[in-house]
């Protein structure tokens, strides 16, 4: 019925993976951090638990809308609309032998240092990636208690 798609963390242009696993099956996906959710995803398709002052009005919500058919339903007609790609990239452990994960930021880095690699031209912008890439990105939740 509700999945919570919750992270330790809030982080800039970061939704966790578990959003785009969950989101094609029958269920409503409970949300931290709408500034993430709402440029990826169409409003009311997820609850965002910043529309809620407290647990106790979150909670509130919940059981009504569970309780109410036609308002969940039209969450889920919503979200079929929509398709959500979930990407596994496999890496190897051995020679005959793959772990499957996903990894949304270790993969593309990979890409791009192939590329970085493959050219002579280019000049890096950051010098530090690592800094760059955590640089203000992430704090604690605050939108409820």
């Amino acid at each position: 019925m509700f999945y919570l798609s919750f992270e330790n963390a809030l982080c800039k242009d970061y939704v966790t993976e578990k959003f785009y696993r969950y989101y094609k099956y029958d269920t409503i996906q409970i949300v931290r951090a709408r500034i993430n959710y709402s440029e990826i995803a169409p409003q009311g398709t997820f609850v965002d638990t910043a529309d809620f002052k407290s647990v106790e009005q979150l909670g509130n919500y919940l059981k009504s809308l569970a309780q109410d058919e036609v308002k969940y339903t039209d969450y889920l007609k919503r979200k079929d609309a929509y398709a959500s790609i979930f990407e596994e990239y496999q890496f190897p452990l051995t020679r005959t032998s793959y772990f499957t994960h996903s990894h949304y930021f270790k993969q593309p880095l990979c890409d791009l240092c192939q590329i970085d690699l493959s050219t002579t031209h280019a000049q890096p912008k950051y010098p530090d990636v690592y800094q760059w890439f955590q640089r203000d990105m992430c704090h604690t939740p605050e939108d409820i208690q």
